[in-house]
């Protein structure tokens, strides 16, 4: 919960999946080894330490395909589509429908806001600001219909607007955002498969 919160620093943070990780070894809880090995590649690619990152993503989707749960195989193509361009490799249209579909077969509304986000960071990095806007206002209004606040280091808007969100007519942003609020669940769906198979 305090990592959650986003109230420890960089190395505190790291550190404590590291923990969780060699506990959940210890006990050899398969699912509570793999999200912390998930959390922790997660929390390196975010802190901008993709390279180390790398292992974890790899050692994660060995899990997976090793005992394909639901949650888990959701959870991985949601991690293929935010590390693929810090890894030069493209969007898979069947990464975000597994993640998409994953996460609303078991209810993960909140998981499916951060996959929403990842496909907005994907149109953001091809250039499509006004695109990458609209699926930020639509990840917000999952969060907010839950009364959700992601952690520092899941919030990826900071890393979207550095890749150049930030230059968009901010009565341009605002609209888009405001679209992005307004679609339904079926609809903010539909346009992210869309765009992935376009």
């Amino acid at each position: 919960g305090v990592v959650g919160g986003g109230l420890l620093s960089e190395n505190e943070t790291t550190e404590c999946f590291e923990r969780a990780l060699a506990i959940h070894k210890e006990v050899n809880d398969f699912g509570g080894v793999a999200f912390s090995t998930l959390l922790l590649a997660n929390a390196l690619w975010s802190f901008g330490r993709a390279a180390e990152a790398r292992p974890f993503f790899d050692e994660y989707q060995k899990m997976v395909d090793a005992r394909p749960i639901p949650n888990l195989v959701a959870h991985a193509a949601d991690a293929r589509i935010w590390a693929a361009h810090s890894y030069g490799e493209t969007v898979n249209s069947d990464d975000v429908r597994t993640a998409t579909d994953g996460f609303l077969d078991i209810g993960a509304y909140g998981c499916l806001s951060h996959t929403v986000q990842g496909v907005a960071y994907w149109q953001q990095t091809l250039g499509e600001s006004e695109e990458a806007a609209a699926l930020l206002g639509f990840a917000d209004k999952l969060r907010s219909d839950l009364g959700m606040i992601l952690p520092p280091y899941e919030d990826r808007t900071l890393r979207i607007e550095a890749a150049g969100l930030g230059d968009l007519d901010p009565g341009l942003r605002s609209r888009a955002f405001a679209r992005g609020r307004s679609m339904s669940v079926e609809e903010g769906i539909a346009e992210i498969k869309a765009l992935a198979s376009g």
